[in-house]
């Protein structure tokens, strides 16, 4: 049996919600030729009113990533994030025009500054039942065997 690897989940804000799973949707999915090279501002003009308010009042979007947990993400010897993960927010910031800010540290220590409202989403969660009440839940960006 696969287990899922977990996803990118975030406190619950329903504009975060809506523009992250965009940016996920469009990620995920094979778009038209040339359609990858698309700019922040076209991408950013595609969204609704709402979401392009939430992104004004939001310009700095923190997102808790595992420090030690290569290759998915984790620290290189120069301090730098690094990993799957870390290439997949890459991805997302060249249409938000880098909102996204990794922040490496411990799973529990970036849960709980999530909770906190210290920062603003985590990477490398497991949707569990005891957590859903906490966190909306993304689809996972990658399945480990």
């Amino acid at each position: 049996m696969k287990q899922q690897h977990p996803g990118v989940s975030f406190f619950r804000s329903p504009y975060f919600f809506s523009i992250f799973a965009g940016f996920l949707f469009l990620i995920c999915f094979p778009m038209p030729a040339g359609f990858a090279q698309t700019d922040e501002k076209n991408f950013i003009s595609n969204l609704t009113a709402e979401e392009r308010e939430w992104l004004v009042l939001h310009p700095d979007i923190r997102i808790g990533i595992m420090d030690a947990w290569p290759p998915l993400n984790y620290v290189d010897e120069n301090g730098k994030p690094e990993g799957i993960g870390v290439k997949y927010l890459s991805a997302l910031n060249s249409r938000l025009g880098g909102r996204l800010l990794p922040v490496p540290g411990p799973f529990k220590k970036n849960y709980d500054l999530v909770l906190n409202g210290k920062l603003d989403a985590l990477m490398d969660i497991t949707n569990r039942p005891d957590r859903e009440h906490l966190f909306c839940f993304t689809r996972p960006y990658i399945v480990v065997p």
